[in-house]
């Protein structure tokens, strides 16, 4: 299974090395478990240090992706996956590997059709609430810098979410049950870790599982994780700093100011356009369409 394009089956380390933890579905969870246990510790130290508030079982104080805490809990959460994963494949696994095994050959097209899905669902459904009337633009308020450290944390967050979910949890599962199982549980484990996020209900972690079941296909196909990082960043990017959405339930400074009127069934509310059941038409969409849209396997997994 490559991560970023590497062939990790041909890092195999030499002798007779078998998995510490045998069963591949095993592995994935006690990694899981492992990665939301150190993310949430930071994100109580954060709170205390950054903030000076009281310890509360909870990484979000504040509901505002603008929040220092809530940047500074995402890129830590960016190290510890990678952290968790590499220590998992080496102690656990036991596998040898690259900490970042870039490959650019696998950018374009995998990373290119992934982004520019992500950009195409989410200002289609935004158009769609627009003609509606259910969306409006009241401004347009440039920064810069907002925008910067939007790219910076967002892109550490598709890339740590995706290192775990994708690169070490859907592998292992797949290492378990067939890919149809694998794939819906990882995309189920996917959605379970953002059941706690700021005003989340049910159609925003239908939402969820959808879009882990996209992210989930682009690993599948492409045997790397650029598909599944730049839909991931895409997504949440355009969705909240640019077109002014609250990304997963964290509002976000824009470089349009957004309002919605309606039912938040439609608009998505404060959890964002992710909780809007048109998204929920859009993804399901993509994912009956995928068979024209999925790029060539680029590896093993």
């Amino acid at each position: 299974m490559p991560i970023f394009g590497q062939d990790i089956h041909s890092m195999a380390l030499p002798g007779d090395r078998s998995p510490l933890i045998k069963q591949g579905w095993a592995r994935a969870l006690l990694l899981l478990g492992v990665y939301i246990a150190i993310s949430l510790c930071f994100g109580l130290l954060i709170n205390v240090f950054t903030l000076k508030k009281s310890i509360a079982f909870t990484a979000f104080t504040e509901p505002a992706l603008n929040s220092p805490a809530v940047q500074l809990w995402l890129t830590a959460s960016l190290f510890v996956a990678i952290g968790c994963v590499w220590l998992f494949r080496k102690y656990i696994d036991r596998e040898r590997i690259n900490l970042l095994p870039w490959k650019r050959s696998s950018i374009h097209p995998d990373g290119t059709i992934g982004f520019l899905l992500g950009l195409a669902l989410v200002c289609s459904g935004s158009l769609i609430l627009f003609f509606t009337r259910h969306l409006q633009w009241t401004g347009i308020e440039i920064n810069l810098t907002n925008l910067f450290i939007g790219v910076l944390t967002l892109m550490a967050a598709a890339v740590g979410e995706e290192w775990v979910f994708r690169g070490y949890i859907l592998r292992n599962l797949l290492q378990s049950f067939n890919k149809t199982t694998a794939l819906c549980a990882s995309a189920l484990l996917f959605t379970l870790a953002h059941s706690n996020n700021p005003d989340v209900h049910p159609i925003a972690l239908v939402n969820i599982f959808l879009a882990g079941m996209i992210t989930g296909l682009g690993y599948m196909q492409t045997r790397n994780l650029w598909f599944s990082i730049l839909f991931h960043f895409s997504w949440n990017f355009f969705q909240g700093p640019v077109l002014g959405f609250p990304v997963s339930g964290l509002a976000a400074r824009s470089v349009f100011i957004l309002e919605t009127e309606g039912n938040p069934i439609i608009t998505g509310g404060n959890f964002g356009f992710e909780a809007s059941v048109i998204c929920a038409i859009l993804l399901l969409l993509a994912l009956t369409l995928w068979q024209y849209l999925k790029p060539r396997p680029s590896g093993r997994y």
